[in-house]
């Protein structure tokens, strides 16, 4: 099977999920705190399960050196995003320009990443997700907010 043809299949499945999600609500099955209850679930307890799971492997100095460099990458990436923001989107909205900041790597990212190349390729997605996490609580709060002063160690965790 192609990597295509997993990716489509799994953004398949996600589309079913959604829609599932959908009819739930329309038909009163869940609600606002049900569906508040899933994704706190998902965020608090099944993405670090999965990563923690990324990481249970033997040890190569490779595989380390490749994971520094996806930090590196990830903050030239987000960096760059942050630059064409100041430069071209000046007059977009605070949320426009965090949407144009960050991505969705964790609930999209990480399926895909876990059905194409395994736990090893979910070891290098977490290093992106770490690093695009704590812009997201320090730059990204500031973006919305305007407040200078949640840009703090504290608040990147």
């Amino acid at each position: 099977m192609t990597i295509s043809n997993i990716i489509l299949q799994q953004l398949g499945s996600m589309f079913v999920l959604i829609f599932f999600g959908y009819i739930l609500v329309k038909k009163n099955v869940l609600n606002i705190s049900g569906t508040k209850q899933f994704a706190n679930m998902l965020a608090n307890f099944i993405t670090p399960i999965l990563l923690f799971m990324s990481f249970q492997q033997s040890y190569e100095a490779n595989q380390f050196k490749w994971f520094l460099a996806t930090i590196v990458i990830t903050i030239l990436l987000i960096a760059v995003r942050i630059l064409v923001n100041y430069f071209f989107l000046r007059n977009a909205s605070r949320t426009d320009r965090y949407a144009t900041t960050f991505t969705n790597a964790g609930f999209i990212g990480i399926p895909l990443v876990l059905a194409v190349l395994g736990y090893e390729g979910v070891f290098f997605v977490s290093a992106f997700i770490t690093v695009t996490n704590i812009v997201q609580r320090t730059y990204g709060l500031y973006l919305i907010s305007g407040d200078k002063s949640l840009i703090t160690p504290r608040n990147s965790f």
